[in-house]
């Protein structure tokens, strides 16, 4: 709990105990606890009142706001002449178990903490609306109109104060998540660029599927604070909630042949996968024609920061695929990284991007949770019919072959992060203390995101700043939890082990 929170629970036990007290001492002693009771009602709503606005109120303290409402009332009962006896007990029982169930509220769904970044600069954002004028939308069941899109861009900000952007915005919120629309991130919102070492490198990063721009913050605001401007891109219709300008806010229609692998063939599904990875890959590259148009804007709070030229890729599970499909298609994008991800896109299959130059000879990581190794698992359930066990292997072994052409021919890394799962390149993961409900693998939580953030960093350092990596070319016994599958030293060149992911 937070500290406001913890000293709101605390006088509201004081106030709770005083009120209980008084009803059951005689005349002299009761007057002292009635005075105490009233002092700690006060301390308690002084507390309620900074932790209000300076924490601002969620539903995990829904049960404390009523402990508070019975602490007035006992107050009241107490300050009474005939208030002696032990009839008002139910209200002081009442007001404890309040209390406990918002303890328990708090440590089951905390108000969780971000890592902060480490690197060098500030870190500030911005929510940014584009619509794509020479595209039409044509999700199922979108109105007519134009493709427009949510960006958030995380970037070095100039030295100073100002308020901390919530972690989400309220309106893509539902009520279980509203409460990050209070929780505070390290990012101050709209504060000012940071000028003196601009323009910086862009790097876009995409959600996964059905996810959202912010899934991954303990990562965008690192990559920012080392020099990047990250621009997180929400995919209407398939990232969800999304909320325009105008006041609408639209969600996806489920897709249950690539999300739970139902009713389909593993045809089917890279059908469906590709030609999602496709479309979002074209929202990148519009994305990314805009901010170079602002880099060149005079009078935009961007003009001369963004280097759209030297730009790199990232994303989770679908928005992996469609990071390397961006790649794929687009010389100015020179880096791309796959969190976890099926490597969807038509252009990516086709291997059709020259062969990059010597200081971007690594320009692809793929990154995968624990025990993908995918070899050569069984094609068919019996009988002929997909099931999505079966659908998944086979998937897994197209991707494996893929993707290890993909790295021989251009180079790059495949790691493995031993002990993690899909969820673990999340933020989701910090949620809640009880892996249930947060997804967290075996793996800590906290030590799977410094070492992601860190290889992260050191990757987009090699690939657009020349930078060498210590962890991707030497030091890899920093971290032992990750595994070297496939590092290809220059394209073309042999990789050094078979493929092995989950």
């Amino acid at each position: 709990m937070r500290p406001f929170e913890i000293l709101l629970v605390a006088t509201a036990l004081l106030s709770l105990i005083a009120g209980a007290l008084s009803l059951f001492v005689g005349a002299v002693s009761a007057a002292i606890l009635q005075r105490l009771s009233v002092a700690t009602l006060v301390l308690t709503l002084i507390a309620l009142a900074l932790h209000l606005t300076m924490e601002g109120a969620h539903w995990q303290m829904f049960s404390i706001y009523g402990a508070v409402a019975l602490c007035a009332w006992l107050a009241w009962i107490v300050s009474r002449p005939d208030s002696h006896g032990n009839t008002h007990w139910p209200v002081w029982i009442g007001g404890l178990l309040l209390i406990a169930v918002g303890c328990a509220s708090a440590y089951v769904v905390p108000m969780f903490e971000l890592p902060p970044p480490t690197g060098p600069y500030a870190v500030g954002t911005s929510v940014l609306y584009m619509v794509d004028q020479s595209r039409e939308e044509n999700a199922p069941g979108a109105p007519q109109g134009k493709r427009e899109l949510v960006v958030q861009l995380w970037y070095p900000a100039a030295p100073g104060k100002g308020r901390l952007a919530t972690y989400r915005r309220r309106e893509e919120t539902t009520f279980e998540s509203s409460y990050q629309a209070v929780l505070p991130t390290h990012s101050r919102l709209d504060a000012p660029v940071l000028a003196a070492a601009a323009p910086y490198p862009v790097l876009l990063f995409n959600p996964g599927w059905g996810g959202r721009r912010t899934q991954s913050t303990f990562l965008t605001e690192e990559l920012a604070s080392h020099g990047y401007i990250v621009a997180a891109i929400d995919h209407p219709y398939n990232s969800q909630p999304v909320a325009f300008p105008d006041g609408r806010v639209v969600v996806a229609h489920p897709v249950p042949a690539i999300e739970l692998l139902t009713n389909t063939t593993p045809d089917e599904v890279k059908g469906i996968g590709n030609a999602e990875a496709d479309k979002q890959a074209n929202d990148d590259l519009f994305v990314l024609n805009e901010l170079a148009k602002l880099n060149e804007q005079q009078g935009s709070r961007w003009y001369r920061t963004l280097d759209a030229a030297n730009a790199g890729a990232l994303g989770h599970s679908l928005g992996g695929a469609v990071s390397v499909q961006a790649w794929a298609t687009d010389p100015r994008i020179h880096a791309a990284l796959n969190l976890d991800g099926w490597s969807f896109g038509t252009q990516t299959q086709t291997g059709t991007r020259a062969i990059p130059a010597d200081n971007t000879a690594y320009p692809l990581l793929f990154l995968y949770e624990d025990g993908y190794a995918p070899a050569s698992g069984p094609p068919e359930s019996p009988g002929g019919k997909w099931s999505p066990v079966h659908v998944e292997a086979a998937i897994d072994a197209w991707d494996a072959a893929h993707v290890h052409s993909l790295l021989e021919k251009y180079g790059g890394y495949w790691l493995v992060l031993k002990g993690s799962i899909h969820p673990t390149f999340l933020d989701k993961t910090i949620t809640s203390p009880i892996a249930r409900l947060s997804g967290a693998g075996p793996i800590d939580p906290r030590r799977a995101h410094r070492i992601v953030r860190e290889y992260c960093v050191q990757f987009f350092d090699q690939a657009l700043k020349g930078t060498s990596s210590s962890l991707l070319q030497r030091d890899q016994a920093k971290y032992p939890e990750m595994l070297t599958r496939i590092q290809t030293r220059a394209p073309q060149e042999t990789a050094s082990s078979a493929p092995g992911k989950h």
